[in-house]
């Protein structure tokens, strides 16, 4: 063996053995045997029903007209006062700033949260529909960047929004998805990224997400037909007990998602959309099979109730 070779075997000998692709690794492929529209058809059969969940955040129906007028008139009454849904510490919102110190609000820190994206997946295919950053109502005071994935520059850089693009195919399961928010374009309120959903949805259509009380309340939107992940796949102790999409994930999808890379760019929530998704798929494929065993079947692509 000449030096060169020989020198190369050893090299080769002392480094580490590549791990080996094993399929326990790999994310699973959600395969129901049923076409996109037979899918929507079964999910439909699981949807999550939240008129006894108000007490949890969910809101199951419109408020009457004297609701709406006592809160107006509380909130006239407070001077600003409000508390915070999440973490109930009490704070105080001033129109623009405080004249003595230039402050926007008082009474500490805050868990709260405004809407500053909002990202729309189709369903199964997981393709982007819409993805729009938004100026929220208040003054920014946190992006939460490393959760919300959109940083002060992409806010600043933003072009306005000039109408829908193409649909953008979801990535291969197991690649990771490639951050967006520099690409963004921005509307000029959470009530014009609402519009924007509600040309793309009708009163039957599914909303599929995760902890979808948060997402609705942001957009103040009520929506009759929903699917909610952490209703699908509740804990034994049920709510207000949850699990984690990020823990759904790994266990039914053997996914890794909200990964921090050490690149700071914080989390995709495009990711977390299609994970919500195929989370909703797997249902769907079980609710399949149960019903093929009473005696379900397909004919010439429509579904065959038993005799």
């Amino acid at each position: 063996m000449i030096t060169e070779a020989w020198l190369k075997e050893r090299e080769l000998a002392k480094a580490p053995p590549k791990p080996k692709d094993d399929d326990g690794n790999q994310p699973k492929i959600i395969d129901t045997g049923l076409t996109p529209e037979q899918e929507v058809f079964i999910a439909g059969l699981i949807e999550t029903p939240i008129r006894d969940l108000a007490q949890y955040g969910y809101v199951p129906t419109p408020p009457s007209e004297a609701d709406v007028a006592k809160a107006s008139a509380a909130m006239a009454m407070s001077q600003g006062w409000e508390k915070c849904d999440r973490c109930e510490q009490r704070f105080q919102v001033f129109p623009d700033r405080r004249l003595e110190d230039g402050s926007h609000t008082s009474g500490g820190s805050l868990n709260g949260i405004e809407l500053v994206r909002l990202t729309a997946t189709a369903w199964p295919s997981g393709a982007i529909i819409l993805d729009v950053l938004v100026q929220p109502q208040g003054a920014i005071l946190d992006l939460n960047s490393r959760y919300s994935g959109v940083f002060p520059q992409d806010m600043a850089n933003a072009q306005p929004w000039d109408g829908f693009e193409e649909p953008i195919a979801a990535p291969i399961p197991g690649n990771v998805t490639a951050v967006r928010s520099s690409q963004l374009k921005i509307v000029s309120s959470p009530a014009a990224a609402r519009e924007l959903l509600f040309a793309l949805i009708t009163p039957d259509t599914l909303l599929i997400g995760h902890g979808l009380e948060n997402d609705l309340n942001a957009t103040r939107i009520i929506h009759p037909k929903i699917i909610d992940t952490v209703l699908l796949y509740p804990t034994r102790g049920g709510l207000p007990s949850r699990m984690g999409l990020k823990v759904l994930a790994s266990t039914h999808l053997n996914r890794k998602i909200q990964v921090d890379d050490g690149t700071g760019q914080g989390h995709d929530s495009a990711e977390d959309a299609r994970a919500s998704g195929e989370l909703v798929r797997v249902k769907v494929r079980e609710k399949w099979i149960s019903m093929q065993a009473k005696g379900w079947r397909l004919k010439d692509g429509e579904f065959v109730a038993p005799p």
